[in-house]
C-alpha cells in the first residue's frame, strides 16, 4: 500500500496513518510528494473526485435527517402499526423537507451538474417519505414543488426507472 504525504514532523494526519498501519502489522510505502503536483497526477484525478466530500454529505444528511425524521411514519408502515405518528413528526419531516426545498430551488442536482450517488440517496429517503407517510405523502409532494422534481428526475433515470420497475416498485406518493 502507499501513502503519499509531505514529509513534516507536524503532519498528523499521515503520522495517524503510518501509526495505524504500524500497530494493525499493514506495511505502507510512504512516498514524499510535491503537495502541488500530487493533484496533477492521472491516478489521482481518477480515484479523488473533489466534490467527494459534498456527495458523502448529502448520502450522510439522507439517513440522518431525512430518515430519521420520517422514522416514526417508516415503523409504522413497516410494523404495521396502527397508532398514530407523534404530534411533532410531521413537523420534523416538513422541516427537513423545508431545508432541502431551498437548495434545490436553485439547482437540478444536489453535486455538479449531473446526476450523482447523493440525489440517488437523497431520492430514495424522499420515496419512504412519500411511501411511508400515507396521510401527508401527496400533499408534501405538492408543498416541496423542487424536491418532488428532483425525486422525479432522479426516479425517471432509464437505469433507475428498469430497475424499479424490475422490483415491481411505484414510484411517487401513494394516493389517499
Amino acid at each position: 500500500m502507499h501513502l503519499l504525504y509531505k514529509k513534516n514532523a507536524n503532519n498528523a494526519p499521515a503520522q495517524k496513518i503510518l501509526a495505524a498501519a504500524a500497530y494493525a502489522g499493514v506495511e505502507i510505502t510512504a512516498e514524499p510528494c510535491d503537495e502541488n503536483k500530487a493533484s496533477t497526477d492521472a491516478d489521482f484525478l481518477n480515484f479523488c473526485d473533489p466534490c467527494g466530500d459534498q456527495v458523502d454529505m448529502w448520502i450522510d444528511f439522507s439517513s440522518t435527517e431525512i430518515d430519521a425524521a420520517n422514522m416514526p411514519y417508516i415503523r409504522m408502515a413497516y410494523e404495521k402499526a396502527t397508532s398514530d405518528a407523534p404530534a411533532d413528526a410531521l413537523d420534523k419531516v416538513k422541516a427537513v423537507l423545508s431545508a432541502l426545498e431551498e437548495v434545490l430551488s436553485v439547482r437540478t442536482f444536489l453535486v455538479g451538474e449531473r446526476l450523482s450517488i447523493a440525489d440517488v440517496a437523497v431520492a430514495f429517503s424522499i420515496h419512504l417519505v412519500y411511501r411511508c407517510n400515507r396521510k401527508h405523502g401527496q400533499t408534501l409532494s405538492k408543498e416541496y414543488r423542487a424536491v418532488y422534481r428532483h425525486y422525479n428526475t432522479v426516479m425517471r433515470h432509464p437505469k433507475i426507472h428498469a430497475m424499479m420497475r424490475k422490483e415491481g416498485a411505484a414510484l411517487g406518493p401513494l394516493r389517499s
